[in-house]
């Protein structure tokens, strides 16, 4: 049973006796709606309903009207408020009603709203209206005014069993009694089990303690932050709580229930002005935006913790008016909020995850920095922000003139586009996918030939199809690329995979002794023109797996490899642009020529009851003993094996201490080594979760992430449908040992797949895409890519960075730091331009996103010539490789380091850290001159 979204309702809107004595003849919560009066500027009071209208639940037709509204947008039921005094009900009317027509196909349950009326709308102990008293026998009167609705079909259920919510069970003389009382009498009575859940409020948060099965979320209730009075200058004294909805999001989707049963409550909106006046409760930036953030985060958290038939979603509310609380459409954002539960349920939300901020926080901003202007210089200042605030929305008017003609054309089936375009609403991108499906034709398989044996064979992408061109092996095919809608909540769920919580269930502390014993493992190389390359081998025990399937499901250690070694007829004839100061430039563009494109092959092994770090390091298997290859891992990227304090290193290899270490009970995949830079995320780490895509989503196989893993990381994986619970993220420190009931490591660590990008990785990483739209348009031509301090761990500097990036400016380049960007922009931006000026680094992985015929600028220091030694030098190849692999016109400009003696002696990654030079502009000049000529 998939994910199930329950609204409450307020069973109120109609006259009834009591209400009638008490507020006056007719009153209804659409009174006090009504009257509502707005406390500060932009205040959004009082509230206006529009396609239900002021309705009167007395008639039938409104409720199956909300009913099947609710249920076209991704609501599985109501749960109706239930007002149970002692025998004595209240607003019982439209319940009874919804339950006697059984033509109303919707879900619904009953939440016992247990505690007094009074005149202050808040329950507090004054001024009465109704008590909720408990008299003889009351546990066996209440259940039993329930079993009509229990018996009901449509009654919602939770492994089978009726669900019911008591709203304040600290107010019942004995709820522990009083639950055993109603489960004894409901199997008498041959209801069957019953799923009791205690709400969550008024300081409440431990429903074990009723004996309860589980606990619900009661946002607003029980919060844990303060509120922003200071931002809001309302027009009278102000009593009230204002706070920001982010903060409210962020604040429930930090809450750990991996090992409680409770489940997740959103709002859309909270402000009870309507109630209590300027006493109120206001939630400041309650846009159908951050809804669906945090709707969309709590889904993602509540599939990850939550067994199938136990994933519930609450929403508060359907129709809380009066506390500007619904679902319902209003005035002022129509049916958004609906439309925003659709996407998320459907998995079709692609709002980015960064929260809007109130509006009442911008204008106070605005205000002090107002404050801070000379008054004489005040109306300027303001007419300089009008001015840039029409021009922000023209140009917003713009972008949606363009969305609407893409919707156009991709409705009318004209796909001949030669880039696929991402910018689709969300609309458009439904009624594409219905008639595409509508209109499915079974699509040849293209494949990849290379010049090694080895074949891939692509899998059926997705139903919404854009015909790319890609040049492999000078082979021209036709790949269709997959345009889905994204289904990610990455972001929102930040503690999902917390290491203090999420992995204490499956793992307790144990002395490793007693492993099987060692199987040493051999080391094979490839040869790539003079560098040796480590794979992870295992052929000395005779266990190579033939698929990955075997690899799985096979009790032994062994390894399989997913792509074999390959090479590609891929030339590369490099302008070379020496600059003054620099030497062996010809030496330099001897190298670029002559280094074959040979991709190494792409391997896994897997080994059985082992011991390992989080960062692909120190894998251990049998008696103790280390394998060799993972040592060469960690001497790849760390020098000093004693660095981990859990080893021991003598004559006989390394070996681990007679230590504990925390057993987690998980198959797992290791795919990140200790640099984590860009480049190696894009290059070693991204193929290898691609190759078991599949097993990680379906939650088959976990992904190791160390706490040192950057946070851009995971935000970047979504773009290929790595959630949040995909992941296990393990302390790092020298001192964290782990056992894994198996684990998968890589030779991508060890190996130039970083220098040599295998063709096949390249196409599986853009054919396997789950990509939202560009959260902003940062796409141009002509692109410079900065390197902030604060986005870059390189010191590669550019001394006269700001005069070269005036210069470009005026030659038509746009300058953006790609590291600022979200990752679907990146890709974006890199599809789109044509020419790519930028320092040697790691922001040029993004050309494996670029078209045929983009022109690259590489600004080379010649003292990063031999960073890595070996030999004739090995600079960064990558950049090069991927230049002659996707048929790019690269330039590069060899830079003077400075006057560096060095320039060709091997050099410490310390030293290199502190490259500095300079660029001149007239190669860069020459080029775009050739390019205009030749392009006219």
């Amino acid at each position: 049973m998939a994910l199930r979204y329950v609204a409450y309702y307020l069973p109120q809107f109609h006259p009834f006796p009591e209400n009638d004595e008490w507020w006056g003849k007719g009153f209804t919560e659409w009174t006090n709606v009504a009257k509502a009066e707005p406390l500060y500027d932009g205040h959004n009071q009082p509230r206006y309903p529009t396609d239900f209208g002021y309705y009167d639940l007395r008639v039938l037709d409104t409720i199956r009207d909300q009913a099947e509204v609710a249920r076209e947008h991704g609501i599985d039921a109501f749960c109706f408020h239930y007002y149970w005094f002692d025998g004595h009900r209240l607003m019982e009317k439209p319940v009874d009603a919804f339950l006697t027509d059984k033509s109303i196909d919707m879900g619904f349950c009953l939440c016992w709203a247990n505690e007094n009326w009074t005149r202050r709308w808040d329950a507090a102990e004054h001024e009465v209206l109704i008590a909720q008293t408990y008299g003889p026998d009351w546990e066996l009167r209440f259940i039993e005014s329930l079993f009509p609705y229990f018996k009901d079909p449509r009654y919602l259920r939770v492994d089978g069993k009726p669900l019911l919510v008591v709203y304040r069970p600290q107010h019942l003389p004995d709820a522990k009694a009083a639950g055993k009382r109603w489960r004894e009498h409901c199997r008498k009575m041959g209801i069957g089990e019953i799923h009791i859940v205690n709400a969550l409020v008024h300081g409440n948060n431990d429903y074990e303690q009723y004996e309860f099965d589980a606990g619900v979320e009661f946002p607003p209730h029980n919060m844990k932050f303060h509120g922003v009075k200071e931002i809001v200058p309302t027009y009278k004294p102000f009593e009230g709580y204002p706070v920001e909805y982010a903060n409210v999001a962020r604040d429930f989707l930090s809450r750990d229930h991996s090992r409680k049963r409770i489940y997740r409550t959103v709002f859309p909106d909270w402000d009870n002005t309507a109630r209590v006046k300027n006493r109120s409760l206001i939630v400041l930036g309650s846009t159908v935006a951050n809804y669906e953030r945090w709707l969309r985060g709590s889904s993602s958290l509540t599939r990850a913790n939550r067994a199938e038939g136990d994933q519930l979603v609450f929403i508060n509310a359907w129709n809380e008016w009066a506390e500007g609380c619904y679902l319902e459409p209003d005035r002022r954002h129509g049916r958004g909020f609906l439309e925003a539960t659709l996407r998320v349920k459907n998995g079709m939300s692609m709002v980015d995850d960064i929260y809007d901020v109130a509006p009442e926080r911008v204008r106070f901003e605005l205000r002090q920095q107002l404050a801070a202007i000379p008054e004489e210089a005040r109306d300027a200042e303001i007419a300089k922000l009008r001015a840039a605030k029409i021009r922000e929305v023209a140009d917003l008017d713009g972008k949606v003139t363009l969305l609407k003609q893409e919707a156009s054309r991709l409705q009318s089936g004209n796909e001949t586009a030669p880039e696929p375009q991402r910018e689709i609403t969300e609309t458009a991108a439904r009624s594409i996918q219905k008639a595409r499906d509508a209109q499915a034709v079974e699509q040849p398989q293209p494949k990849l030939t290379t010049t090694s044996p080895a074949v891939l064979t692509m899998p059926e992408p997705g139903s919404i199809k854009v015909p790319l061109k890609f040049r492999v092996a000078h082979r021209l095919y036709d790949r269709p690329m997959m345009f889905k809608a994204v289904r990610f909540a990455y972001r929102a769920a930040k503690r999902v995979v917390n290491p203090s919580s999420a992995t204490e269930p499956a793992q307790k502390k144990k002395v490793i002794a007693d492993l099987p014993d060692q199987v040493a493992m051999a080391s094979s190389r490839h040869q790539l023109e003079g560098h040796d390359v480590q794979e992870v081998s295992l052929e000395s025990i005779g266990r190579v797996a033939s698929s990955k399937q075997e690899m799985l499901t096979s009790n032994e250690d062994c390894i399989w490899t997913a792509f074999s070694p390959c090479n590609v007829e891929a030339e590369l004839a490099p302008r070379l642009h020496v600059a003054k100061g620099v030497v062996n430039g010809d030496e330099f563009a001897r190298m670029l020529k002559t280094v074959p494109y040979e991709a190494a092959p792409l391997r896994f092994g897997r080994f059985h009851n082992c011991v390992a770090h989080p960062i692909a390091v120190a894998l251990v298997t049998r008696n103790n003993q280390v394998i060799a290859e993972t040592m060469r891992i960690y001497r790849y990227v760390r020098s000093q094996v004693t660095e981990l304090e859990y080893l021991v290193e003598d004559d006989a290899g390394a070996h681990l201490k007679a230590e504990t270490a925390t057993e987690i009970d998980a198959d797992v995949i290791i795919p990140m080594h200790y640099s984590q830079a860009f480049g190696h995320v894009v290059f070693d780490m991204v193929p290898q979760l691609l190759a078991f895509r599949d097993e990680i989503i379906a939650e088959r196989l976990r992904v190791v992430l160390s706490t040192k893993a950057p946070k851009w990381l995971i935000r970047m994986l979504s773009v290929w449908g790595f959630l949040p619970h995909h992941f296990l993220i393990l302390d790092a420190a020298s001192t964290a040992v782990y056992k894994f009931r198996s684990a998968i490591v890589s030779n991508a660590l060890t190996t130039f797949t970083t220098f040599f990008p295998h063709p096949e990785t390249a196409d599986l990483m853009s054919r396997t895409l789950v990509l939202p739209p560009a959260v902003q348009d940062y796409r141009a031509r002509r692109i410079y890519l900065g390197r902030s301090s604060e986005t870059t761990n390189s010191g590669r500097t550019i001394a006269n960075e700001a005069a070269l990036q005036a210069a470009l400016v005026k030659r038509g380049f746009k300058v953006i730091d790609p590291a600022v960007l979200a990752y679907s922009d990146q890709i974006d931006l890199f599809t789109d331009a044509e020419i790519i000026v930028g320092a040697h680094g790691s922001a040029f992985a993004n050309l494996i996103w670029s078209k045929a015929g983009t022109v690259v600028f590489d600004l080379m220091p010649d003292a990063w010539i031999n960073f890595w030694g070996a030999g004739g030098g090995v600079v960064e190849l990558w950049i090069s490789r991927i230049c002659a692999l996707k048929k790019f016109d690269y330039n590069v400009i060899l830079c003077d380091s400075n006057g560096s003696s060095e320039t060709w002696q091997p050099k410490t990654y310390a030293m290199q850290s502190t490259v500095d030079v300079e660029v001149a502009m007239d190669h860069i000049d020459q080029a775009i001159k050739e390019l205009h000529k030749a392009t006219r």
